[in-house]
């Protein structure tokens, strides 16, 4: 508390100094008043100590973030003389007496190797350890006592975890809703709103930044195949991304947590985002939205992104994709198109359906593509030289079944095998038939996204959303039979627990249901691909770990926690500064703010910069435009080899500028 002191004696000096400057009349002071002045108006001006210092310490953030620290540490230091603390007091102080020793082995081994004094050598660790304090004041007992309070730190913020912890209900329990780091009102659930996503990556040989002119290998047409084709006829998506996905990082497409933090890639994390905020027709999401109708803080970017809309591809062209990979040379084993590659029927059916920054949904559809006189009378004659047209409506947007003529004698599909497509309906109430669905019903979002070795186009579902706070489950027997259904709220699916002990027993903390007398363990982040107890143990540490450390602001809330509970009357400590004449001044409600004021400083880590969403719209602005002039017809695809389109004059035909 010097400092404080002697800031208030340099305050006063120079108040008192100003004053008389100011040619005012200094006077006598008065009981309780350290000065008085009377102003050019003739009004009398008392200065208290309380005035004063109350005034340094609303005008000094440094000061005041010393002061905190300072009642940080008598708080700390209060808890653990309780008596129900004091043999963990005293396992702390040996703790601290085990580090003494260590340093002090130090010193011998420094002198004996320098040949110097063990004394001299001592004092350069106090120095170092103690730099903070006078030289007068570095002395073993200092140091022993930093050690102590730095083991007490550590401790405090260990049991902090240890009580707010819990994902079991928390209602009703006033200090748990109110410091539960997990699901209080500040904890990680509702903060970093994190989602259990999975996805399946397949790598393309084209840059990430040609939006319409990719150019992809014959293997990158038939891995897209592949993958599509596998979900289609209803393999589970963690199967196929155990077998196609080229994203080492996953164990059957889990990705492990994406929260508001997580450095995914826009496409990826925006889209998924942008999915659930508009299009999602989840009951439990909706009722979320409508209570925090902008939790992604997509503000005035909303409409916009709605407007965009949702990209269709249709299975049909996932087929021809495959069909016409190797094609390269027209019937008459000639380059067409001066050799251009763009005008590779691969390539033009990737640019078209799979290279788009858009999120969209695979469909299931029986149609066939407009035919090159039908195109060429709907006046889609491209630029002179560079002969593109445009797969989007006339505002630009992806609509669904723009591509189409609705003509259903084309492209046939087998749909009795492709039970990986559903009906789902959009928050608007719009029904998207026969959608790529994983085995759970969860539509696949599809979406071209990512930089360097992470590139490619990406199958994302959403195991979880965070904002669906309960979701329904079945219950399956030994044989895949829905049993019985089971509800599982949101922080029952991010317990932290291994569902099973160390000998293989069911664990009695996992969240678990009652069926036919039968204990089952409830579907969870934790056991969503099976595993055994190292696994699920290494799971949970983790989870854990990501919970524990979410917040910068954990220490500041420790500190309002320990004003709550470390007096024994159950009444709030308070804080104050003892100055000289035995004066003292509460300055509890000066610290509360400068602490609310960094916990509020830290709120901008549990938000999705604005500038992040409009960086990402004016991209897919961009690329849509760029869309709406520069694609190439599907039907240059399907006329490649037979030179329908690519004759002199057709609407196919490349014409140089040489």
């Amino acid at each position: 508390m010097k400092k404080c002191n002697k800031a208030l004696s340099v305050l006063a000096c120079i108040t008192a100094a100003a004053s008389l400057v100011s040619c005012n009349e200094t006077v006598t002071s008065k009981n309780g008043t350290l000065l008085s002045y009377v102003d050019q108006s003739g009004v009398a001006v008392d200065f208290t100590t309380d005035d004063l210092l109350l005034n340094y310490f609303e005008n000094d953030s440094s000061a005041t973030s010393d002061l905190y620290g300072y009642a940080y540490d008598a708080f700390v230091k209060k808890y653990f003389s309780k008596e129900e603390n004091k043999a963990l007091l005293d396992d702390i102080k040996n703790e601290a007496d085990i580090r003494i020793k260590q340093q002090e082995n130090k010193a011998q081994e420094n002198a004996d190797s320098n040949k110097t004094q063990y004394k001299d050598e001592w004092n350069k660790i106090l120095d170092s350890e103690l730099s903070s304090y006078r030289e007068g004041k570095r002395t073993t007992e200092r140091l022993r006592e930093k050690y102590e309070l730095e083991e007490m730190k550590s401790e405090i913020t260990d049991q902090f975890y240890e009580k707010f912890k819990d994902w079991k209900d928390i209602s009703g329990d006033e200090l748990q809703e109110k410091y539960n780091i997990f699901s209080g009102e500040n904890g990680y659930l509702e903060k970093r709103l994190p989602y259990h996503v999975r996805h399946i990556l397949v790598k393309v040989d084209a840059g990430s930044n040609t939006i319409y002119n990719g150019q992809i290998s014959e293997s990158d047409a038939e891995d897209l195949y592949n993958v599509v084709e596998a979900l289609a006829t209803g393999a589970s998506f963690g199967t196929v991304a155990e077998d196609h996905s080229e994203d080492s990082a996953t164990s059957y497409g889990n990705l492990g947590i994406m929260d508001k933090a997580t450095s995914f890639v826009n496409e990826f994390k925006l889209g998924v985002y942008t999915y659930d905020t508009l299009f999602n027709n989840n009951a439990e999401v909706k009722a979320s939205l409508a209570t925090d109708e902008d939790p992604f803080n997509m503000l005035d970017t909303k409409a916009q992104f709605e407007a965009l809309g949702v990209a269709n591809i249709p299975f049909a062209a996932v087929q021809e994709l495959y069909n016409l990979k190797s094609l390269t040379k027209n019937a008459e084993n000639k380059e067409v198109n001066d050799g251009n590659m763009n005008y590779y029927p691969r390539n033009i059916i990737f640019n078209k359906y799979f290279n788009n920054h858009n999120f969209g949904f695979i469909t299931l559809t029986d149609t066939k593509f407009d035919d090159a006189a039908t195109l060429k009378t709907k006046g889609q004659t491209g630029t002179v030289g560079n002969t593109y047209y445009t797969d989007l409506d006339a505002d630009g947007k992806w609509a669904v079944g723009s591509a189409y003529t609705g003509d259903t004698t084309g492209l046939s599909i087998d749909q009795a095998h492709k039970s990986g497509f559903k009906d789902i309906t959009l928050k608007d109430g719009t029904v998207m038939s026969k959608v790529l669905c994983d085995e759970n019903g969860n539509p696949i979002l599809v979406v071209r996204a990512g930089t360097s070795d992470y590139q490619g186009v990406h199958f994302i579902t959403i195991e979880r959303s965070a904002l669906e706070k309960t979701a329904t489950y079945a219950y399956l027997d030994t044989d895949g039979n829905e049993v019985g259904t089971y509800t599982s709220t949101l922080n029952e699916y991010y317990a932290a627990e291994s569902p099973v002990t160390l000998s293989g027993r069911l664990n009695s903390n996992f969240p678990h249901v009652e069926f036919s007398g039968k204990t089952v363990n409830k579907k969870s982040y934790i056991n969503n691909v099976v595993s055994d107890y190292n696994s699920y143990t290494s799971r949970a540490d983790t989870l854990k770990s990501t919970i524990k450390s979410f917040d910068p602001s954990y220490n500041y809330r420790v500190y309002l926690w320990l004003m709550e509970t470390v007096n024994d009357s159950g009444e709030e400590a308070t804080v104050t500064v003892t100055v000289s004449g035995g004066k003292e001044t509460n300055v509890t409600e000066i610290i509360n703010k400068y602490v609310y004021k960094e916990i509020a400083k830290n709120e901008k880590n549990f938000k999705i910069d604005n500038k992040t969403w409009k960086d990402y719209l004016t991209y897919l602005e961009n690329q849509k435009q760029e869309r709406k002039t520069k694609l190439i017809p599907e039907t240059c695809a399907l006329g490649f080899a037979s030179g329908t389109g690519y004759e002199d004059g057709g609407i196919c035909k490349y014409v140089s500028k040489a």
